[in-house]
């Protein structure tokens, strides 16, 4: 498997540094695993099949790594550079036989679809699911009556992460050649390798000397089955995103907090669920 991080270069011309990116959010009064909650569940509903049967399939699992902990360290090590006086811990410190790792997964939806490159046309009929969760920022949804109009939402996915760190699995139901996509995201901090200046965004993948591509077909299976994601039946759309070395939260007035317990985060997780998603 050739498969590894790789940094986004700065674009001679400019481009938008890893700072920003993952500020869009702000500062908000709720608790992240709230925004979490909700924002998942709208990315799951925009992403629907109309025309199937069934409602769409909506999940939070949360686990340690425990015995896997090899193997996601064997796929995913030396991870991209991120800089811990930011706040940001490297990705061997979230992939610990102790670290957790959540995973979000839909099914009954169309997965990520659409081209794998963000300067190619989308083709009539398809949607740019996939650059614009994995790649763009700032682009206007194409969703028809879909929620955050801009995806800024994305971000909480890597706010709730200790290593900013994502890696997605999807089958799609137009995957324009490559139906089944895994790919990995971190977002850190713009830095210097000496003269040359990176934004701070990093990609796992299929580097293909232009851009990183994700693994596909038989390798992503191989893989996910690997790391223990849930993986896709045959007939089976939808994807599943893990949040990598996942931060349970604490719990406590300010100033004084304590941090949860994981049967304190699931339990707050589920009650988020049942407040927030309840229609």
């Amino acid at each position: 498997m050739n498969s590894h991080w790789t940094s986004q270069r700065f674009p001679a011309g400019g481009g938008a540094a890893a700072e920003g990116i993952s500020q869009q959010l702000g500062r908000p009064r709720l608790d992240p695993l709230i925004i979490l909650a909700r924002e998942a569940a709208q990315n799951s509903w925009d992403a629907r099949l109309e025309d199937r049967d069934g409602p769409v399939q909506f999940r939070i699992h949360m686990r340690k790594l425990g015995s896997l902990g090899m193997s996601w360290r064997r796929v995913l090590l030396p991870g991209p550079r991120l800089d811990p006086s930011s706040g940001i811990a490297p990705l061997e410190d979230s992939l610990s036989d102790d670290s957790y790792v959540l995973v979000i997964s839909d099914r009954n939806t169309r997965g990520l679809g659409g081209p794998i490159r963000a300067d190619i046309r989308v083709p009539p009929g398809s949607i740019a699911d996939f650059v614009q969760f994995l790649r763009n920022v700032g682009e206007p949804s194409d969703h028809e009556h879909g929620g955050g109009t801009y995806g800024y939402g994305k971000g909480i996915l890597y706010g709730v992460s200790r290593s900013h760190s994502i890696l997605v699995d999807s089958f799609t139901v137009d995957g324009l050649g490559v139906p089944r996509r895994l790919m990995g995201s971190a977002i850190g901090h713009s830095f210097y390798d000496d003269q040359t200046r990176f934004t701070g965004r990093h990609w796992w993948g299929v580097d293909d000397g232009e851009v990183v591509n994700p693994l596909s077909g038989r390798e992503a299976d191989l893989v996910a089955q690997s790391l223990g994601l849930p993986g896709f039946r045959v007939g089976e759309h939808g994807t599943d995103i893990a949040i990598i070395g996942f931060d349970l939260g604490s719990t406590g007035t300010e100033g004084d907090e304590v941090p949860r317990t994981p049967a304190q985060a699931a339990e707050f997780l589920a009650s988020a669920i049942l407040w927030h998603l309840w229609p």
